[in-house]
């Protein structure tokens, strides 16, 4: 038996989500119908590396949709994930080589064949499209969540929008191979694509218990069966899916109007006329919630 840090987080069932529209298994992409950017989040480029899949599940079971643009949500290296073996677990990191070191042209394009350049073969057009890309790694040894920010000051600057970890990264590539992160227009300081690859700590360290003893549920579950509440404005883009997930009665109307930079009453108008949130729901936000918060 190899020796190898404690697993104290289990691997998902994602055979779940096998099945998709997108033409490819694991591979799933939103389309919102209107202009706007494609954003991909991708995990298990390694296969031992598992809480990033952890993070897709829970995009893909809350229904979150984009209001604009694409969504795309990929499990990357699952034939590697499928080997996972609690005994020897870094032995399912990749199965013939590093998936994330094959994204040059001369590789993907040329005539080699391996588990990991067929599967990159499959996903190079998610890649290739998307704006913004998010790819979620873990560490083999135990420290803080770190994001790479790669060889381009652009993405530093994406990050420090993003504003976790706190710990950022400038790197200057790797010398094995080019990342996927690192590809095409990504690495082009005169291309709007931008990429972040966040390392997310150690693989299977569960710190969720020791940081939150007493959590002993999901916090949006916690919301939904509690008298929580938060101030929204209708222009927010996630609202409706965000009410949906979490529910109608937690919400309340925010009108700002002490501050000199108010949209008062615009705003208000904006929610009355709000085209996807339903009459019920406008109700609720606009007084109903605030006669229950302040027992009116």
């Amino acid at each position: 038996m190899a020796e190898h840090h404690p697993i104290e987080v289990r691997p998902p069932d994602i055979e779940p989500y096998r099945a998709s529209s997108s033409g490819v298994e694991f591979v799933h992409s939103f389309d919102s119908g209107r202009p706007g950017p494609s954003v991909m989040l991708q995990a298990l480029t390694h296969g031992n590396e598992f809480c990033g899949a952890h993070a897709l599940i829970e995009v893909l079971d809350s229904r979150l949709l984009p209001q604009a643009g694409k969504l795309i949500v990929a499990f990357a290296n699952v034939a590697a994930f499928a080997r996972f073996d609690f005994d020897d677990p870094d032995a399912s990191r990749y199965i013939d080589e590093d998936y994330n070191r094959v994204w040059a042209d001369d590789v993907l394009y040329g005539p080699r064949d391996s588990a990991e350049l067929r599967r990159a073969r499959e996903m190079r057009r998610f890649v290739d499209a998307a704006d913004f890309l998010l790819d979620l790694h873990s560490m083999h040894e135990p420290g803080r969540p770190i994001m790479v920010c790669g060889m381009v000051d652009k993405h530093l600057e994406l990050a420090r929008k993003v504003g976790l970890p706190a710990d950022l990264l400038i790197d200057t590539g790797h010398p094995a191979g080019l990342r996927m992160r690192d590809r095409g227009g990504f690495n082009d300081p005169a291309s709007p694509r931008q990429s972040l690859l966040i390392e997310c700590g150690q693989h299977w360290e569960k710190r969720a218990e020791v940081e939150m003893p007493l959590l002993t549920e999901k916090p949006s579950e916690l919301v939904r069966k509690s008298e929580i509440y938060f101030s929204i404005e209708p222009g927010e883009s996630q609202l409706p899916a965000t009410i949906d997930y979490v529910g109608a009665d937690h919400f309340v109307w925010a009108s700002d109007i002490p501050h000199w930079d108010s949209e008062f009453p615009g705003n208000l108008e904006h929610l009355r006329n709000h085209t996807v949130l339903s009459e019920e729901v406008k109700e609720k936000i606009l007084y109903k919630n605030a006669q229950r918060l302040f027992n009116l």
